[in-house]
């Protein structure tokens, strides 16, 4: 609870229109939830990657690219949305809870 007071307390901002301050409890919360640098996974090049990238073929549309990784049924299949990839945090982090299972995972 007191870590949380030290957030709301940092994002206390001077608002000029109205003469007093304002807590921002979207910027502290941002600032509690964000990633550290020091925490992110790193891709060790010893390690051995089961996932793999392939293109599925379709005629008269592009070619879309995906990657499988191999496990036990039932699988997760990643389907992303608008302004979304399949590099992005969500579709990794659903493709590592797979890889922890041991399930099968597409992206």
């Amino acid at each position: 609870m007191a870590g949380l007071g030290v957030v709301c307390v940092a994002a206390w901002v001077p608002c000029r229109r109205w003469g007093w301050t304002a807590c921002s409890f979207d910027r502290g919360l941002r600032a509690l939830l964000a990633r550290k640098p020091e925490r992110t996974p790193r891709w060790l090049p010893a390690c051995r990657q089961k996932t793999s990238i392939s293109f599925l073929s379709r005629p008269d549309l592009p070619n879309l690219a995906y990657k499988r990784l191999k496990g036990k049924s039932p699988g997760i299949i990643f389907i992303p949305g608008y302004i979304s990839s399949m590099n992005g945090t969500k579709a990794l982090a659903i493709e590592e809870f797979c890889r922890s299972l041991g399930h099968a995972c597409i992206r």
